[in-house]
């Protein structure tokens, strides 16, 4: 199943992220990407709930990527903007 489909469906349904789209974003490094770049969506969305449930799944990241100098310096700036 696609990430985006699973954090498209999480952003609509109340409660924790499914375990399963934790452990895709935990062992896929193209589902880690998606992830982040739907951060950077719902950021730019000013869905405030909805980024704050994604946050959560970045953390645990394949490598750290969501932790890499240019994702959190766009999702800084959409942040501020």
């Amino acid at each position: 199943m696609s990430v985006f489909l699973l954090l498209k469906l999480n952003a609509c349904t109340s409660g924790p992220p499914p375990d399963a789209c934790q452990a895709y974003v935990q062992e896929s490094s193209v589902a880690s990407i998606l992830a982040m770049y739907y951060t950077l969506h719902t950021a730019r969305q000013k869905d405030r709930v909805g980024l704050m449930r994604v946050l959560g799944t970045l953390a645990n990241c394949k490598n750290d990527r969501a932790f890499e100098d240019p994702f959190l310096h766009s999702l800084v700036s959409t942040d501020m903007g």
